[in-house]
């Protein structure tokens, strides 16, 4: 019985703190960068159109970000890999 509760109760921790916390504190930091950047350049941000145009170049950075990681995380495992000294 006790073991059944647990491994419920226990993907239930895991999905929340693997999906659900990441999220919340991505969502989290963009809004505080988007009201820093706005308030630094005196935009003001009640209409939806000025939150956007504030917004997009910020996801446009992050996902350059993202995807240069990505990229030269790639490289490195592949420089890795054909370092081989078992291969011949």
């Amino acid at each position: 019985m006790a073991k059944g509760i647990l491994e419920t109760s226990g993907t239930i921790l895991a999905i929340v703190g693997v999906v659900i916390c990441p999220i919340t504190s991505g969502d989290t930091a963009l809004r505080s960068c988007r009201l820093i950047v706005g308030e630094s350049l005196k935009k003001d941000q009640k209409l939806i159109k000025n939150r956007l145009l504030l917004i997009i170049p910020i996801f446009i950075v992050i996902i350059g970000i993202i995807i240069t990681g990505l990229l030269s995380s790639l490289y490195i495992y592949k420089l890795f890999k054909n370092d081989d000294p078992k291969k011949e």
